[in-house]
């Protein structure tokens, strides 16, 4: 399914403590596959105080790699939750 960046973005924070995969471009131009979910809290350091929100980052906990982990929503290539596939409707640079 085809849809914006900003409803990607939606699906993602709705997906609450639901496990999804993501395909995204990493900084150095490479594709990432992660398998991953929202709202891990068991693993933070420090106060646990949850940072300030950045426009554009999405903050998750990388399942197989056991550590949090970021990407750009715009480097977004797909977003699989709930065996549904969704792409974005731009071009990942």
């Amino acid at each position: 399914m085809i849809t914006s960046q900003e409803n990607l973005h939606k699906r993602i924070k709705s997906a609450g403590n639901k496990f999804f995969t993501v395909e995204f471009i990493k900084k150095d131009g490479s594709l990432r596959r992660m398998n991953c979910r929202m709202g891990v809290k068991k693993y933070l350091k420090g106060t646990g105080k949850p940072r300030p929100e950045t426009p554009g980052l999405v903050i998750v906990y990388d399942i197989q790699a056991k550590d949090y982990r970021s990407f750009r929503i715009n480097k977004l290539v797909s977003l699989t939750i709930d065996e549904q596939t969704y792409r974005p409707t731009y071009t990942p640079k």
